[in-house]
């Protein structure tokens, strides 16, 4: 969406994230909300900031594909930085920076989507219905995905729905950690809005209506609500294609990777204006930090082409442009939508599961497989991980999911394997001192 990419320009000293000197919940505005947006034009603006928040090093732009695959078994540390070092370590330390910034980035997404939700219903700024839910349905897309970020890697967190206008609203209103189950709560309501009110035709840079489903149908799965997920996902079967050949969904060397018109289902834009670090930290044209673990290496089948995105020195090169940046990052594409409908088929035993995995291996070069509700975990878990490497944060999010986290970290070698933290990471402690309404008595558990 190379449109915000201008507008962000033009919002860039109105809408500039405070992550540097204060922790999450502090506000990334620092005009009053109710002066921001004031109708349907500025309510599209603040939009595009949305968007722009979600470009961060912590959300996608890198961090969190590096310290999530770091933490699991996707990713090694190869370079000097001692935040990346403890992470591959599961060991990481309250004020570890990686995992601060990623609390930081995500909750300055949440409060640019607070402003949004929160002011455009009001009637005097003559927004109309259809705007309110095009506008508002994906700012609530948004905040649903961030907080499902947040609850995957750290459990319950604060649940802050309001448009926050001053640096001092946390310390005015401190807000405590909410249970796992009102994050998932309060997501289903958001993303369930977003698919319901969304309307057809948004762009793949664009939190659209099938995006939407995609992660609804992930909650739902969270949640063991299979039937619930595998109706949510019904509208996309056969709706998109996967691209013949699996390296085109990645750039030319150089070029920058451009999320596929076919496959693509939600994907974050980058260009040289606003550049990712994916490919940067991935290879030794830049800082060359993290590379392929051996578990991942040898998570491939013979033949298996996927493996050629690993390149003979170590470096993942789904990613290319290490100068710029400009490679888009995948959120969703298609290839996730039929390897979730293979898995809920699979767990209630339906013949048809193995057809959709099978379509995922017919373009990797593998040969077919029988999936079934006796290797439905061990499939599945097999298929993502080599299937999604360095992108979007699956290898972790699918471990946890899948309940194989515990066996898949303690595998690991020199990590220090702690099984009560059950793979979360320490609420980090600067917002332990900033925030009063959390203690240490709050801290999760291990840490």
């Amino acid at each position: 969406m190379k449109i915000y990419k201008f507008y962000f320009l033009i919002l860039v000293m109105a809408l500039t994230s405070c992550a540097d000197d204060f922790v999450d919940t502090t506000p990334t505005l620092q005009l009053p909300g109710e002066t921001a947006i004031t109708d349907v034009a500025s309510a599209e603006s603040a939009l595009i900031g949305m968007y722009s928040a979600m470009q961060f090093i912590g959300v996608y732009g890198g961090d969190d594909t590096f310290i999530t695959g770091l933490y699991a078994d996707e990713l090694i540390h190869t370079g000097s930085f001692p935040s990346f070092a403890e992470m591959g370590a599961n060991d990481p330390a309250l004020n570890n920076v990686e995992i601060t910034g990623y609390w930081n980035n995500h909750y300055s997404a949440i409060y640019r989507a607070n402003l949004i939700i929160n002011t455009i219903p009001d009637s005097e700024l003559g927004i109309s219905t259809e705007s309110q839910n095009r506008i508002g349905g994906q700012a609530r897309a948004a905040r649903a995905l961030m907080y499902y970020k947040l609850v995957k890697a750290y459990g319950g967190v604060p649940l802050v729905l309001d448009a926050f206008t001053s640096a001092t609203d946390i310390d005015l209103n401190p807000t405590p950690r909410s249970s796992v189950a009102e994050i998932y709560s309060q997501i289903l309501g958001d993303i369930t809005f977003a698919v319901n009110n969304l309307p057809d035709g948004l762009g793949l840079y664009f939190f659209n209506r099938d995006a939407a489903r995609v992660l609804k149908a992930k909650v739902e799965m969270e949640l063991e609500n299979y039937g619930a997920a595998e109706a949510t996902l019904a509208p996309l079967i056969g709706a998109y294609s996967l691209e013949a050949d699996y390296a085109s969904l990645y750039g030319e060397p150089g070029a920058g990777l451009v999320a596929s018109g076919a496959e693509t289902i939600f994907a974050i834009d980058f260009n040289e204006t606003d550049g990712s670090n994916h490919a940067f930290f991935h290879l030794s044209a830049g800082r060359g930090e993290v590379g392929p673990s051996g578990q991942l290496i040898a998570e491939f089948e013979a033949g298996d082409e996927r493996l050629n995105m690993i390149s003979g020195s170590g470096e993942i090169t789904k990613y290319t442009d290490a100068g710029s940046g400009d490679d888009d990052a995948y959120v969703f594409r298609y290839a996730d939508v039929l390897l979730l409908q293979a898995e809920l088929l699979a767990r209630r035993n339906d013949a048809g599961a193995s057809a959709f995995i099978n379509q995922v291996r017919t373009r990797a070069g593998l040969p077919d497989i029988t999936l079934n509700s006796g290797n439905v975990v061990d499939a599945i878990a097999h298929e993502r991980f080599v299937e999604f490497f360095a992108e979007s944060s699956d290898r972790y999010f699918t471990i946890t999911r899948l309940g194989i986290d515990d066996n898949v970290i303690s595998g690991k070698a020199n990590n220090v394997f702690v099984a009560e933290r059950n793979s979360l990471w320490p609420i980090p402690q600067q917002e332990i001192e900033r925030n009063s309404g959390i203690s240490t008595s709050d801290q999760n558990a291990g840490y």
